[in-house]
């Protein structure tokens, strides 16, 4: 008889991770739902040729938690790590990623860069260029009541400074995208929030984002 594989909490299992509220009372749900998961085609053309390529945006919340887990992984980023090696549209060519907000509320800094050098190792396992999208700066003043508390412009600093020194000592990393400065991507982030720290839309902003830093990188040789 095969045994039933359960959900087990990240205390169960012994780790400080994800998830820390929703997640917790709804097993595989993640706690924040603003966006999901989309695959998206684009053609480049030019005068002599049309190429199709893909963007895939995967909402990752945090640097280490056990929202997906089953008998092989107890990580979401180890699932996620697989799927990427795995890919129908074989090996990717860049990973741009983000994570720091939704921790910055629940986990102390050193424990966040414990957890993003966890996932930062993983991903570079797969092979691909790596570009860090920096944790933006919260509208403090657009922020519910519940969560002034919880941010700060010093502690993201803090993040950042932390995924930073992550960052430099990982494989792969080409780059980091400065939210707060904008000049790489001509993009002004804050004028995006709608609540102070999520963004006022869909998946797509993101892919926006990427699509937009990999031009510029790319029109730079």
């Amino acid at each position: 008889m095969r045994s039933k594989f359960e959900w087990r909490s990240p205390k169960q299992l012994g780790l400080d991770a994800g998830p820390y509220t929703h997640g917790l009372r709804e097993p595989y749900c993640p706690d924040c739902s603003t966006c999901d998961p989309e695959l998206y085609e684009f053609t480049h053309r030019n005068t002599s040729v049309s190429e199709v390529f893909s963007a895939e945006y995967f909402p990752l919340l945090f640097g280490k938690d056990v929202t997906l887990q089953s008998k092989q992984y107890r990580t979401t980023q180890e699932h996620l790590v697989q799927y990427l090696k795995a890919s129908e549209y074989g090996p990717q060519d860049y990973i741009v990623f983000n994570v720091g907000l939704h921790e910055m509320s629940h986990t102390p800094v050193n424990n966040y860069a414990r957890n993003f050098k966890f996932l930062t190792e993983l991903l570079s396992s797969v092979g691909s260029k790596m570009i860090f999208v920096s944790t933006p700066h919260t509208n403090l003043a657009a922020l519910p009541a519940a969560y002034t508390k919880m941010y700060s412009i010093e502690l993201t600093d803090q993040y950042n400074a932390a995924a930073a020194e992550v960052l430099a000592k990982t494989r792969h990393v080409i780059g980091t995208v400065d939210t707060d400065v904008n000049s790489l991507v001509g993009m002004e982030f804050p004028r995006y929030f709608k609540d102070g720290h999520h963004f006022n839309t869909n998946s797509s902003f993101y892919i926006s984002v990427v699509m937009q830093t990999l031009y510029v990188i790319c029109s730079a040789g």
